[in-house]
């Protein structure tokens, strides 16, 4: 691999890095250290602190994204990026360029994920190869999904949590469903125009009602009240001092009215 390869792809690694620390950073100093971070190493002690942090309000997927970038930019300077770790040839680089973290070639990818669980009874008798975008073209099946998830995911119009994505040979599979038929089409466009997939296989449905679930329910916020707003005075309401007894009213006045 040529030092501008090897540069760009750095470039574009710490670029991925800085994106994923910035949607949890929430304070200038954690933007400014996002920003100094593309162009140094981590050195100092402070730097390493705030790292961890921001490493720590991640959810599963960006963590290990991190880790994965990490472990690149590590291989780079220990002179060890651009190989594969099972077989220990090259990786190739249109490979590199649309998975710069990847640690295996797609040979050794796929025996990897070979055996690994996939739902062809489920595909029988649909289309079982698709054309990619060349940047695609040498990712793995497995790859390939978490590519087409996280392009969804990010973009963040999409409810992902009944959304069921799986990808065979360039083919890309949808299944569940989505809460209106804006969303589908959304979804459909992202895959297409965004991610590059020509051949889509989709069985999603559109269930409004799923939705409104009681699991689903979020509580409903307080009522503002403007803040002149007083409630109206108890001090009349007279509260029998004994649980579950009626309250009866005195006969006459109160020793206090007297």
């Amino acid at each position: 691999m040529n030092a501008k390869d090897l540069n760009a792809l750095e470039k574009k690694m710490r670029a991925q890095r800085a994106a994923l620390f910035k949607t949890v950073a929430d304070a200038e100093a954690d933007l400014q250290f996002i920003a100094e971070d593309r162009e140094s190493e981590l050195e100092e002690r402070a730097q390493e602190e705030r790292a961890a942090r921001l490493f720590a309000r991640l959810d599963d997927r960006g963590k290990r994204a991190i880790e994965e970038i990490d472990a690149a930019l590590r291989r780079i300077r220990e002179k060890k990026y651009g190989t594969c770790a099972a077989c220990r040839e090259p990786i190739a680089v249109e490979r590199l360029r649309a998975l710069p973290a990847a640690l295996f070639c797609i040979e050794c990818q796929h025996a990897d994920e070979a055996g690994a669980s996939a739902t062809v009874e489920e595909m029988e008798g649909l289309p079982r190869a698709g054309r990619l975008p060349q940047d695609l073209r040498l990712l793995s099946d497995r790859e390939l999904e978490n590519v087409v998830r996280e392009t969804v995911h990010e973009d963040g119009r999409i409810d992902m949590d009944e959304l069921r994505i799986v990808c065979r040979h360039g083919v890309a599979y949808l299944d569940g469903a989505l809460p209106s038929a804006a969303e589908h089409r959304i979804l459909l466009k992202l895959l297409t125009d965004v991610s590059g997939l020509t051949e889509l296989v989709d069985r999603i449905q559109v269930k409004e009602l799923l939705w409104e679930r009681e699991d689903r329910a979020k509580a409903e916020p307080p009522e503002e009240r403007p803040p002149w707003f007083e409630p109206p005075s108890t001090d009349d309401i007279i509260e029998s001092a004994e649980e579950g007894v009626d309250y009866e009213p005195p006969v006459g006045p109160t020793s206090e009215e007297e």
